[in-house]
């Protein structure tokens, strides 16, 4: 998928994560290596997914992200990880790498993750 495209399509979703849910601590793509096509780990925390639960919270948005992104984003997207704001790793990666532009990473280790690369559109402290 072309760069332009991918950073357009997720600030859309980031747009409308926080409209929704409310200020967006990370938001980020983590491609799977080991998928024989393009295909991607989503990412993301926000204010709003603190109150519901883990399940209810990543139903919540495969919803969004299939409203508000193509098809043929979405269709690349095979997990989906929804983090309490105040989770280790959200904490880590707001303040190891706190951002609001895209961020390639590469041979990430955060806490006891090992993340080979990344896109990162957002990381940022948010209060729980």
């Amino acid at each position: 998928m072309d760069r332009e495209v991918l950073v357009d399509q997720m600030r859309r979703l980031e747009r409308e994560l926080r409209r929704k849910h409310g200020p967006v601590a990370l938001l980020m793509l983590v491609p799977l290596e080991s998928w024989p096509d393009e295909a991607w780990d989503l990412v993301a925390s926000a204010k709003g997914f603190n109150g519901v639960s883990r399940i209810e919270g990543i139903r919540q948005l495969i919803a969004l992200l299939r409203r508000v992104v193509d098809r043929e984003l979405w269709s690349r997207v095979i997990f989906v990880n929804v983090l309490q704001t105040d989770d280790p790793f959200v904490t880590a990666m707001t303040s190891l790498h706190p951002t609001r532009s895209v961020v390639d990473l590469h041979a990430l280790r955060v806490r006891d993750f090992e993340i080979p690369n990344a896109v990162l559109f957002t990381a940022k402290k948010v209060a729980a």
